[in-house]
């Protein structure tokens, strides 16, 4: 035999036996992502049976604490209602809650009209769903200036003290620390 022979039949057999470990090593590829993916199934289908039945378990245990704090809510509720009652009986009482149930009333439509032009307005290009049209529409201006309102008495001491300088500050100067109180008990 000639060495050129010799050398491709020893090619064809090194050919040979690697397609044939390709194609063991594709097989034994394919049968471990088919047994990895068998178990991952399994792991979730477990998983979620467990999480599951975790749900039903802790939906019947935190249940009865639900329906009992409803209970409460609807003592509260009523017994509020009852205060409510008793305290409209009282005229002075009664004017004063009957203008808080006027100033949230007010409140109420203002905020609702607020809520629903803001809801109904058209927005531009760029600006958020939530901006007001208005806003958008109209060019800021600046706040005219106003008249200082006239300082108050704690206004005033603050800022004297503050004008007062710091150098001078002493011990002697200083403001006394409050004593605390301790309650003293009698003999009996």
């Amino acid at each position: 035999m000639s060495i050129a022979s010799d050398v491709r039949s020893y090619a064809d057999s090194a050919l040979g036996q690697a397609q044939a470990r390709a194609t063991e090593v594709r097989g034994d590829a394919t049968e471990f992502a088919g047994r990895v993916l068998s178990r991952a199934a399994a792991t979730y289908t477990e998983l979620w049976t467990r999480g599951d039945a975790l749900t039903k378990r802790a939906g019947a245990t935190v249940e009865p604490y639900i329906v009992q704090l409803k209970g409460y809510g609807t003592a509260a509720a009523e017994r509020l209602e009852q205060t409510y009652v008793e305290l409209r009986k009282n005229d002075q009482v009664a004017k004063v809650v009957t203008a808080a149930e006027t100033t949230i009333g007010a409140v109420q439509e203002r905020v609702t009209s607020l809520l629903d032009r803001q809801a109904t307005a058209p927005t531009r290009a760029g600006e958020p769903t939530g901006a007001p049209a208005e806003a958008a529409a109209k060019p800021t201006t600046p706040a005219k200036p106003t008249a200082p309102a006239k300082p108050t008495a704690a206004a005033k001491r603050t800022t004297a003290a503050k004008a007062k300088p710091a150098g001078n500050a002493t011990a002697a100067n200083a403001t006394p620390a409050r004593r605390t109180t301790t309650r003293r008990t009698t003999k009996a």
